[in-house]
C-alpha cells in the first residue's frame, strides 16, 4: 500500500501536524508514503523531509499544480 498526503504547504496548523503523525504511523507499519505540496514551506517542512519524499507542484506558479499532480499520481500508481 501507498498513501499520498497533498497539501498546499506545511504551516504550523492542526491538520499538517496530524499528517506528519500519520506519516510517522504509517511508515512504522511498512506503508509507503509521499507528500506533494503546492509550494515545500511552512513550520513542518523540515520534519517532513526526514520522514518521508516531499514533492513541489507549484513553487513557481499555481498553473503547475493540476498537471504535476495528475503526472506524480500516475507515477504513484504504476510503482
Amino acid at each position: 500500500m501507498r498513501v499520498l498526503f497533498v497539501h498546499s504547504r506545511m504551516v504550523g496548523g492542526g491538520i499538517e501536524r496530524v499528517t506528519i503523525t500519520l506519516i510517522e504511523e504509517f511508515q512504522k507499519r511498512g506503508i509507503d508514503c509521499c507528500l506533494a505540496l503546492r509550494h515545500a514551506s511552512g513550520d513542518f517542512i523540515d520534519e517532513a523531509n526526514v520522514l518521508t519524499d516531499v514533492v513541489e507542484l507549484a513553487g513557481s506558479g499555481m498553473h503547475q499544480f493540476v498537471p504535476r499532480l495528475g503526472a506524480l499520481i500516475r507515477e504513484f500508481e504504476g510503482q
